[in-house]
């Protein structure tokens, strides 16, 4: 069950990759995650972008908190067999909210 939510939220994600919001800055977002050095080697600029935008859409559009979008991300990655940890989650969402969506509020200061 598991599987098909991630393969899911995959096929969801992919097409929002695809249409970037008008405030949405992708390089700008990829520079803050590989500057922080918390990008692990196997995660594709591609993979990045679709768990900053899927951060995006579910504490702008679906009211998640951050800290649980956080939460989601780390779960994900873990699923996909790479090696998560709940700062660099933390950091993916951070950076997400500044440069991919900058008109959702971040509350809680991640």
């Amino acid at each position: 069950m598991q599987k098909i939510a991630t393969l899911l939220i995959g096929l969801a994600a992919g097409a929002v990759v695809c249409a970037s919001p008008a405030g949405a800055d992708d390089n700008q977002f990829l520079a803050h995650l590989k500057s922080s050095g918390l990008v692990h080697p196997a995660l594709s600029d591609s993979d990045l972008l679709l768990h900053g935008r899927m951060a995006c859409i579910e504490v702008g559009k679906a009211g998640m908190p951050p800290d649980s979008a956080r939460v989601w991300i780390y779960n994900d990655l873990q699923v996909r067999g790479f090696p998560p940890n709940y700062a660099a989650a933390g950091t993916l969402v951070h950076y997400a909210l500044q440069d991919l969506c900058p008109e959702v509020p971040n509350t809680t200061g991640l």
